[in-house]
């Protein structure tokens, strides 16, 4: 069960165990579920903060503009999703050990050498999307609408593009 609220009391029972009170906003889902697993002997519990997250519609729009791009330029989504990252992605610039470049490119989704030098180099390490706040996402889906639209691509208009970034950061402030 996935829901969302807040921690409304928590108490010590006489033998040590810990009671949590929650205070749940989908009452009906909830009660529905806990029908399911209320005579389970034991559950994994998980609660952690609340985060927005990333619309399915809004990464699924962002893949097929990469998709039709890749196509007009002769070129792979892959490759274009890299491209756009590096023009409009959440980077860190690190100086490394030479040597340990090939471990560090494991650790992100792409990593650029801005200057090599003998023992070490600087880099330029992109994250992946799939870690980006709301900011961040519709800061490279505008920036790539832009691109594909230089390149003769249909794009959203500027009203549904706004629409489906609201929906996606659950109201007009965001994150």
């Amino acid at each position: 069960m996935i829901v969302t609220g807040k921690i409304a009391d928590a108490q010590l029972s006489l033998d040590g165990r810990l009671r949590l009170i929650l205070d749940i906003n989908e009452k009906s889902k909830a009660l529905t579920e806990l029908e399911i697993i209320k005579e389970c002997e034991k559950l994994n519990i998980k609660i952690e903060k609340y985060h927005n997250s990333r619309s399915l519609s809004a990464n699924a729009y962002l893949w097929q503009l990469l998709d039709k791009m890749a196509k007009v330029l002769g070129s792979d989504k892959d490759t274009m999703y890299l491209l756009q990252l590096s023009k409009y992605g959440v980077f860190t610039d690190l100086s490394i050990k030479t040597e340990a470049l090939p471990v560090l490119k494991q650790h992100f989704r792409y990593v650029e050498e801005i200057d090599e030098g003998y023992e070490e180099t600087i880099v330029r390490c992109y994250y992946g999307s799939s870690g980006y706040d709301t900011k961040e996402m519709s800061y490279l889906i505008e920036g790539t609408v832009r691109d594909a639209k230089e390149l003769g691509i249909d794009t959203l208009t500027p009203d549904e593009l706004d629409r489906m970034l609201n929906a996606w950061k659950g109201d007009a402030n965001g994150r």
